[in-house]
């Protein structure tokens, strides 16, 4: 066995150790991030982090998979968990109050914190505002059904953690994002039609699944492009939605590499190592088996 198979090892286990340690999930859950192997998936789309930064971003990807699969359109429980995790990032030490604090909430506090030791504060301050913008799609995503399709693609870019991937990007090379990098408007299509890239990738991969397993009213639409799709224009079928959907990926896809050459060429050495995080996390995500996860029957 190679090295890096050994360190793909070493990752999976750890995840699911962490998550049987924060016992925040049923156990059809934590068999169901384990299939996903979030480790390996990490060290696949992250390969210039070394073993430190992987073992961080392993624990975020850990928890944000868990508490997703867990609580995605779970109404009140849902609601009243994302209440706590918001007020526990508005305290200034990260740590949340203890009444009423579940294991979830136990779980992200460790989780941010140690985010926060690798982290200088601009940088810690970008994943909470990535953060708050993933619980609010969670609590859109129970409302899904109605929804235009600017709103849908604008909530599915945080649903996907297309925002927060940015930050472990940064995580990843260890280079925090140069401020002119960021506020470059070239910059802000490309994060965006990188997190179009991620969303639309899984929304392919689970589709079938999402299908099968929907949670809420029998004629809710998933939270799913092809789904939306299906919705809007009923004479199309599963295949056509699905190659539609492939066109829209290729069409992300390439307006990132756009996007990447012209800000590539006019960047600093940390900003270049940027951009090439975030193009190496889309070069493994499109490599990336992802249909252990979406086979594994729900709960």
């Amino acid at each position: 066995m190679s090295d890096a198979a050994v360190d793909r090892a070493r990752l999976d286990a750890h995840a699911e150790a962490v998550l049987r340690a924060w016992d925040m999930v049923p156990e059809g859950v934590v068999r169901r991030v384990a299939a996903a192997r979030v480790g390996s998936a990490v060290a696949h789309c992250f390969p210039a982090a070394d073993d430190d930064a992987l073992m961080v971003i392993t624990d975020v990807f850990t928890w944000l998979t868990a508490f997703d699969d867990h609580y995605e359109r779970a109404g009140v429980r849902t609601s009243l968990a994302v209440a706590r995790l918001v007020a526990s990032l508005e305290r200034p030490d990260g740590v949340p109050h203890p009444v009423g604090v579940g294991s979830a909430v136990a779980a992200f506090a460790a989780v941010r914190a140690r985010c926060r030791a690798v982290l200088g504060p601009e940088q810690d301050d970008r994943l909470a505002d990535a953060l708050r913008g993933y619980f609010l799609a969670v609590l859109w995503e129970q409302s899904a059904p109605g929804a235009d399709t600017d709103t849908f693609f604008a909530m599915r870019r945080h649903l996907s953690f297309g925002r927060v991937l940015p930050v472990l990007v940064e995580v990843a090379t260890g280079h925090a994002v140069p401020p002119g990098l960021l506020r470059a408007p070239s910059m802000r299509v490309l994060r965006d039609r990188f997190a179009d890239v991620v969303a639309l990738f899984n929304d392919l991969a689970s589709a079938a699944w999402e299908t099968e397993h929907a949670a809420g009213p029998p004629d809710a639409v998933p939270a799913n492009t092809l789904a939306l799709l299906r919705a809007e224009h009923p004479g199309i079928g599963a295949e056509e939605a699905r190659t539609r959907v492939r066109a829209m990926l290729a069409h992300a896809s390439a307006e990132v590499e756009l996007r990447y050459e012209e800000l590539h060429r006019s960047t600093t050495e940390a900003g270049r190592a940027h951009l090439d995080g975030l193009r190496d996390f889309l070069a493994g995500l499109l490599t990336l088996r992802m249909p252990d996860r979406y086979a594994t029957p729900a709960r």
